[in-house]
C-alpha cells in the first residue's frame, strides 16, 4: 500500500514541478517583455542581452558552496558547457522577436519545439510511447499554434521572423535532451553552479572581445534602479522556473515532460489579456473577439490533448 501511495506522489509530484515551472516561465515571458519595451532599442540590444546572461552568471558565486565536483565528469561539463551556449543563442533569437513581437504569440509558437524533442528523444533514449500520446501531443502542438494565430492578418508571424522562431524552436526542443541527460549524471546545486559558471566566463569572454557590445553596456548604467531589480527579478524568475524544470526532467521521460510544458502558452496568453484589458500601459496585444475565439478553441485542445498524454502516466 504504501509502495503504490509513493508511486503515486511520485507522479504527482513531477506534474507539479512541470506546472510551476510553466508558470514561472510565464512570469519571467511577461515581465521581460515588458523590460525589453521600455528600455531595449536596436543600438543596445547586445548590451542587454549580455548584462542578463552576465547577471545569471553571477548566481555562481552563490552555488558554489553546495557543488560537488566529484559528480562531474569531462562529458557531463562539455554538455553544459553545450546547454550554456545553446541557452545564450536561444537568448538572442528570442530577445530579437520580443522587441517586434506579442509575447503571447512568441511563445505559443516557441511550443511547436516538442516535435524536436519528441524525435531525439526516441532517438537517444528509445523511448517507446503509445499511439495516444502522439495524438495528444499534437493536439497540444495545434494548441500552441492557435494561441499565437492573429486572425486581423491571418498569420502566425511575420515573415521576417521566421528564421528567428525556427531557431528558437530548435534550440528549445534540444534544451530539454541535454537537460536530461545532465540530469542522470548530476544533481542541481551542482548542474546550476556549472551552468552559471559557464554563463559568467562565456559572457565575460564576449565582452572583452568586443567595444560595440563594451560600449551598449555602460548606457544601461544610466537607467535608473528600477530597470536593474527588474533584470534582477526576471533572473530569479527563469531561474526557479529552470530549477522545477530540472526536478520534472529527473522524475519523468522526457516527452512526457516536454508535453506538459505546452500549457505555458496558455498561461502567458491570459497573464497578457488581463494585462491589457486592465493594464494597458503596461501591456499591450492585440485582443478583439475573433482573437479571443481562437483561444478558447485553444485551451479545449489543450485539456483535450493533456487528457490523452495521461494516459501513458
Amino acid at each position: 500500500m504504501q509502495s503504490r501511495e509513493r508511486k503515486t506522489v511520485r507522479k504527482l509530484l513531477w506534474l507539479l514541478y512541470v506546472i510551476s515551472s510553466a508558470f514561472f516561465f510565464c512570469l519571467g515571458n511577461v515581465a521581460e517583455k515588458i523590460l525589453v519595451n521600455k528600455y531595449v532599442k536596436n543600438s543596445t540590444f547586445y548590451g542587454y542581452t549580455l548584462i542578463t546572461f552576465l547577471i545569471y552568471g553571477l548566481i555562481a558565486f552563490f552555488l558554489f558552496p553546495f557543488a560537488s565536483f566529484d559528480t562531474i565528469t569531462p562529458f557531463i561539463l562539455l554538455l553544459i558547457i553545450a546547454r550554456t551556449i545553446e541557452n545564450l543563442l536561444f537568448y538572442y533569437f528570442w530577445i530579437k522577436l520580443m522587441m517586434d513581437e506579442e509575447i503571447s504569440r512568441i511563445v505559443g509558437i516557441l511550443f511547436l519545439y516538442p516535435l524536436i524533442t519528441f524525435f531525439l528523444d526516441y532517438l537517444l533514449f528509445k523511448t517507446q510511447l503509445s499511439v495516444l500520446f502522439y495524438i495528444g501531443s499534437l493536439m497540444m502542438i495545434i494548441s500552441a499554434l492557435l494561441m499565437s494565430y492573429k486572425p486581423s492578418k491571418k498569420i502566425f508571424v511575420e515573415k521576417k521572423h521566421i528564421f528567428y522562431l525556427i531557431m528558437i524552436i530548435i534550440l528549445w526542443g534540444i534544451y530539454g535532451i541535454l537537460l536530461k541527460a545532465i540530469t542522470i549524471a548530476v544533481d542541481i546545486p551542482t548542474f546550476l553552479f556549472f551552468e552559471t559558471a559557464s554563463a559568467l566566463i562565456i559572457s565575460i569572454i564576449i565582452i572583452s572581445l568586443s567595444k560595440t557590445i563594451q560600449k551598449q553596456i555602460t548606457e544601461f548604467f544610466t537607467m535608473n534602479k528600477i530597470f536593474w531589480l527588474a533584470v534582477v527579478g526576471v533572473t530569479i524568475l527563469y531561474l526557479s522556473a529552470l530549477l522545477l524544470s530540472f526536478k520534472a526532467y529527473s522524475l519523468q521521460k522526457v516527452s512526457l515532460v516536454a508535453s506538459f510544458e505546452t500549457i505555458q502558452p496558455t498561461f502567458v496568453f491570459i497573464t497578457a489579456l488581463l494585462l491589457s484589458l486592465f493594464f494597458p500601459e503596461i501591456l499591450k496585444e492585440e485582443i478583439d473577439k475573433k482573437t479571443i475565439i481562437y483561444k478558447i478553441i485553444a485551451l479545449a485542445l489543450l485539456i483535450v490533448g493533456v487528457w490523452l498524454v495521461s494516459f501513458n502516466f
